[in-house]
């Protein structure tokens, strides 16, 4: 709905209350992987392939995942503050994940993962996967790819980094990169 404006609100309220006690995966079979990196937009079908080969997105670390979500303000603080700038201000101060113009963001983001993939094994015994989904010419996640790489995998969290463009020609080589990767996850 934040990508299609309040109008498109109401189908999707009224898709999610259609669709709420309907179980769509069998989940307990399937891989669950973090997708982070640049975000999967409407009608990709990066999703689809993951869980075509047994995959599970269970956490959106992207902008219009969680980063959206962790900026957002409560009625109280919005109905408090008489000045806008106050909440500008805000804002930027809990962005510390995003990938543009925060110091240090990708030990934070890092660090966000580690704490989720402990999480994770805490309940299960299994580590997560994370699928780091980079889109060609995307230089600044691509740059970082291989650092970010290789300080998850020094915590024991197994990486794809995923390099592609939007077009569908890469489908197949996709499918396969994505299906090897989950192969060798738990």
């Amino acid at each position: 709905a934040m990508l299609f404006g309040p109008s498109y609100y109401d189908k999707l309220a009224e898709f999610i209350e259609n669709n709420r006690d309907k179980q769509i995966h069998q989940t307990d079979t399937l891989k669950n992987v973090v997708l982070t990196g640049c975000s999967a937009f409407i009608d990709d079908y990066l999703v689809d392939l993951i869980e075509d080969a047994g995959g599970n997105v269970c956490f959106f670390d992207t902008w219009i995942g969680n980063h959206y979500y962790s900026q957002v303000f409560s009625e109280e603080e919005i109905n408090s503050s008489h000045n806008p700038y106050d909440l500008l201000v805000q804002r930027y101060k809990r962005n510390t994940l995003s990938d543009h113009s925060v110091p240090n963001f990708l030990d934070n983001k890092i660090a966000q993962l580690v704490k989720i993939n402990n999480s994770y094994k805490k309940k299960t015994g299994k580590s997560i996967g994370v699928l780091n989904h980079i889109i060609k010419f995307c230089d600044h996640f691509s740059m970082l790819s291989s650092y970010f790489k290789e300080k998850l995998q020094m915590e024991g969290i197994r990486v794809l980094n995923l390099e592609r463009d939007y077009s569908g020609s890469n489908r197949g080589q996709l499918s396969t990169r994505i299906e090897a990767y989950l192969e060798m996850l738990e």
